[in-house]
């Protein structure tokens, strides 16, 4: 049976996605949060993370769902669960529709990536439209690792390395990246929470699948049991550094920057290698300390 209702059930994770929106912000009380749904566990498991924390931060909730029109029937599906899922906690409900493989055509991008550009187009429109503030989705531990290892193939730098980040400027939010899809699991068979599965998971003729069914398991055999967690306590650390190197260009090019010429930016050349050699020091002092050297 659902247990819609805020009972007294004990999720084995809403602790550490608690921890996790305080600790780094994600929204405030009192936030308006449209929450991007698909139907699979990760989905469904935030969905009932915030309507849980609703009643306690008064947060209002907003369900989106957009229909690739890749899979049939099994899409109409899909749209057809979600809907009624965001009934039964008598939350609105968004659908957005789209024809993936002929915008994939027009824009020269793969089919994932169109349909993620038209996915994403949809929740910022709904956003828009609703007075919404932040995008929630359902990413987790594992889509971080899988998505770092996917980037480290395609051969990416620091900034790809860096991984999917818990909250980007444009207010799209993962309050879910720090937990497992184990955990996601248990937090669903806990509650009595219905999911469905998406076919194209399955299909060997993408990167991630592959990455997901073949490489990590093969990983996390041969090679470093936690690999999951060990790729993602690898992307936290990648991202600070990122940031913090962010942070010394930014500086540096603020106190070298003297003028704007008319159309040309003049720069103090004396001031931007002092700044250069300043920062090198500071980024190995700061990560000296880290490491405790």
């Amino acid at each position: 049976m659902l247990k819609t209702a805020r009972e007294a059930v004990r999720s084995p994770i809403l602790d550490t996605v608690r921890e996790t929106i305080t600790r780094h912000r994600l929204f405030e009380p009192g936030a308006r949060i449209l929450v991007g749904v698909s139907g699979g566990p990760d989905s469904i498991c935030l969905l009932h993370i915030l309507y849980l924390l609703s009643g306690t931060w008064d947060i209002k909730i907003e369900v989106a769902h957009f229909d690739h029109n890749l899979r049939g029937e099994e899409s109409k599906r899909d749209a057809r669960f979600v809907e009624e899922m965001a009934g039964r906690f008598m939350l609105p409900f968004h659908l957005g529709t789209g024809d993936v493989k002929a915008y994939a055509r027009q824009n020269a991008l793969c089919i994932q990536d169109a349909a993620r550009a038209l996915r994403y187009g949809f929740f910022k429109h709904v956003r828009e439209k609703t007075g919404c503030t932040y995008i929630a989705t359902g990413h987790t531990a594992d889509d971080q690792a899988e998505e770092v290892l996917m980037r480290l193939l395609r051969g990416s730098g620091l900034a790809g390395l860096s991984g999917i980040p818990l909250q980007r400027q444009d207010g799209i939010i993962r309050p879910l990246l720090k937990v497992s899809k184990e955990g996601v699991l248990r937090h669903l068979a806990a509650f009595g929470l219905e999911f469905i599965k998406d076919s194209s998971n399955d299909n060997p003729k993408y990167l991630r699948n592959r990455i997901r069914k073949d490489l990590i398991p093969f990983l996390a055999m041969k090679f470093n049991p936690a690999i999951v967690n060990t790729l993602n306590r690898m992307t936290s650390l990648l991202s600070e550094e990122h940031q913090l190197l962010e942070d010394m260009a930014a500086s540096a090019f603020g106190r070298a920057l003297m003028s704007n010429g008319g159309c040309h930016m003049v720069f103090d050349v004396l001031k931007l290698r002092l700044s250069q050699h300043q920062s090198g020091e500071e980024f190995i002092n700061l990560r000296s300390k880290d490491l405790k050297v």
